[in-house]
């Protein structure tokens, strides 16, 4: 049988790591510190509503993981919970420097707050690698 769960856990999961790499471009062309062309400024866009869609897909996921995994793992592996608790925690600042950044990006016509946001996307980048890996290491327990 087709488990739903399973087959949007692994599109979060996927959709996740496609989001990081988005995150490097801006992090990228933001250190000239000049106006953006129109494609620079989409795509700062794209790329940030794509790492927002992620991160409010695995929110979506979050209640059955709550509810039903979470105490199987703190059971099996209590480490391996507590690794997933800090992984939603990274992923939030992750969010919040992404959301900030492209307020600042959007507000920011002249280019002069274009090296704190390209700070604030590499960083969300770094973090959402780390999320990724950790995601990816606890996407693999299965209980027993």
């Amino acid at each position: 049988m087709i488990d739903v769960v399973e087959i949007l856990r692994s599109v979060h999961g996927h959709a996740g790591l496609l989001a990081v790499a988005g995150l490097v471009h801006p992090a990228v062309f933001l250190r000239e510190g000049r106006r953006l062309t129109r494609g620079q400024r989409a795509s700062v866009v794209v790329s940030s509503c794509l790492f927002l869609g992620v991160y409010g897909s695995g929110l979506a996921l979050y209640p059955r993981y709550r509810e039903q995994e979470r105490p199987a793992m703190m059971n099996d592996n209590f480490a391996l919970a507590m690794w997933f608790e800090r992984k939603e925690h990274l992923a939030f600042v992750a969010v919040v420097l992404v959301a900030t950044a492209l307020g600042l990006v959007l507000l920011d016509r002249a280019g002069s707050l274009h090296r704190p946001a390209r700070w604030m996307f590499g960083i969300a980048a770094a973090l959402g690698l780390a999320v990724a890996a950790v995601g990816t290491l606890v996407g693999g327990w299965r209980p027993g």
